[in-house]
């Protein structure tokens, strides 16, 4: 199967999911996707259109007589051709079939310069320091005479770095027409996410892109296949980057941008236990999961409640007592684990600890970056600070990540405590009209009662115990990307205690949320 659907298939299945979520986070795509992006942003977007298939032309026309046969030679000059008749349509399907007139001037922005001027490089044989290393040049440009090989590769890297951009347009125009609530959407706005999605011109230029990728690059080295994978994602990340710069007038994300730096302050608190570690230290799963089965009231499947907090928190109460309990009898074992560390040697235990794929490059973002108004605590069963913070963080003498180390006898109602504790001492002084946005992130039931009283609640995986529990006392959970486009066509406030949780799959999701690119 691997075999078959060539490089340019695995490649696209091992970045789509990552790049299209930051991608899909952007201003621009969330705007569109709730339907109240302002014009002057789209258009000055698909005015960049005809800057993008310009560069793919002109590298086409550069490499096309690099091929070495002439089948390959053929399969370039087809997608030419197809490029060239889609400048020529550029102006007619923009204005006859999306109604919508083009800027008499449009000149390329930054975002589209750069990515021209990375496929133009590619296509004379120059790969950037992020690709070719220290110097910069492959190995056929310092040669006084290109063989027939070398020629072939530079058209294949040429590909490579074309390839990806109908694939994502198409499939982030799929996602909002299929999984986002795309009724209320303008004419505008579905037209020009129905052409991306589903018009054969599109459909068979990502197709054909693909094909010509497979079979130039069909005799490449492995260290050949390497470097043309490292253009495959640069082309994605220099796509999503340009999503990413096309401001709206008004936006919800990321959020640590939208809010007055001045006036507000953002904390976020998040579960170290599964959220953030790949590795439980305790918890009989199987017993927890009868546990949650006997406080269950049985009803009628289908059914929906309204949000009973009050009941709720009384569930939960049963759930500390559980989790004492079960925290009492793992105490030694997993203080044995630690026991006779030095402070070095937690340090050391907290760097090779497994985390799950994202985290880390999140925190490690908001350290490098100093955010001026973010504040992070990290909560743990399980882990002490040093440990947390050595895990999370690559510079050992970081500052604003505290974890709050709560020991093994910790409970749901101990971390909300320290959760209200943390909250308590970060108010902003009542004289200021600043906001103090609280978001959640975890995972588990002893994760409940601290979600519902942030105003964004994050729901990391899939615990079946949470959403049973939360189901039964009127708890909604909702994909955060649903919510966040929600948020931005005014239909749902971020506040505490709303019975509404976000739910995530990836660390991918929360960075684009909160941090962005």
């Amino acid at each position: 199967m691997a075999e078959e659907e060539g490089i340019a298939g695995l490649y696209w299945k091992k970045y789509r999911n990552e790049e299209s979520t930051f991608a899909l986070f952007t201003p621009f795509l969330v705007s569109v996707a709730a339907g109240n992006l302002d014009s002057d942003c789209f258009r000055h977007c698909i005015s960049q259109d005809y800057h993008f298939l310009q560069a793919f032309l002109e590298a086409y026309e550069t490499v096309e007589d690099y091929a070495d046969d002439d089948e390959k030679k053929k399969l370039i000059r087809q997608l030419r051709e197809s490029i060239d008749k889609m400048i020529h349509a550029h102006q007619n399907t923009v204005l006859q079939e999306w109604g919508f007139e083009l800027p008499k001037v449009s000149i390329p922005d930054s975002t589209t310069t750069k990515y021209k001027d990375f496929l133009l490089a590619t296509a004379s044989g120059k790969i950037g320091g992020e690709v070719g290393g220290e110097e910069g040049v492959l190995p056929l440009k310092r040669a006084r005479r290109k063989t027939p090989f070398e020629k072939n590769k530079v058209a294949a890297y040429t590909l490579a770095a074309t390839a990806p951009f109908m694939r994502l347009y198409q499939n982030l125009c799929a996602i909002i027409i299929t999984d986002l609530d795309f009724n209320t959407t303008p004419t505008i706005f579905k037209k020009w996410l129905h052409y991306h999605t589903y018009s054969e011109e599109m459909k068979d230029l990502a197709q054909n892109t693909e094909d010509a990728l497979n079979n130039l690059s069909a005799s490449f080295t492995t260290e050949d296949l390497k470097i043309t994978e490292k253009l495959y994602h640069q082309a994605m990340k220099l796509q999503v980057e340009f999503f990413a710069q096309q401001i709206p007038k008004r936006t919800v994300v990321p959020l640590s941008r939208v809010e007055d730096p001045y006036n507000s302050k953002l904390t976020i608190f998040s579960d170290f236990d599964l959220t953030c570690s790949a590795v439980r230290a305790h918890h009989n799963l199987a017993g927890y999961k009868k546990f949650m089965e006997s406080i269950r009231p049985r009803t009628v499947p289908g059914e929906v409640h309204e949000f009973d907090y009050d009941g709720l928190c009384e569930a939960l109460k049963q759930v500390a007592e559980f989790e004492k309990e079960a925290n009492t009898k793992v105490e030694g074992s997993a203080g044995a684990m630690m026991e006779g560390l030095s402070i070095d040697g937690t340090k050391d235990a907290g760097c090779d600890l497994d985390l799950q794929n994202g985290c880390r490059e999140f925190f490690q973002k908001i350290l490098k970056k100093k955010y001026p108004r973010i504040d992070v605590h990290v909560n743990s069963y399980n882990w002490c600070g040093d440990l947390i913070r050595s895990a999370l963080s690559s510079d050992q003498k970081a500052r604003n990540i505290h974890p709050n180390k709560l020991v093994y006898e910790a409970n749901p109602l101990e971390k909300l405590d320290a959760f209200m504790k943390v909250l308590e001492g970060h108010k902003i002084s009542r004289s200021s009209e600043g906001r103090h946005l609280k978001v959640y992130i975890g995972g588990e039931v002893g994760d409940f009662s601290c979600l519902v009283e942030a105003d964004i609640g994050i729901v990391f995986g899939s615990s079946d115990s949470l959403r049973i529990l939360g189901e039964h006392f009127g708890v909604s959970f909702v994909p955060l990307l649903q919510g966040v486009v929600k948020k931005q066509m005014g239909l749902i406030h971020w506040k505490p205690k709303c019975g509404i949780l976000y739910t995530v799959e990836s660390w991918a999701e929360i960075q684009a949320f909160i941090l962005g690119l």
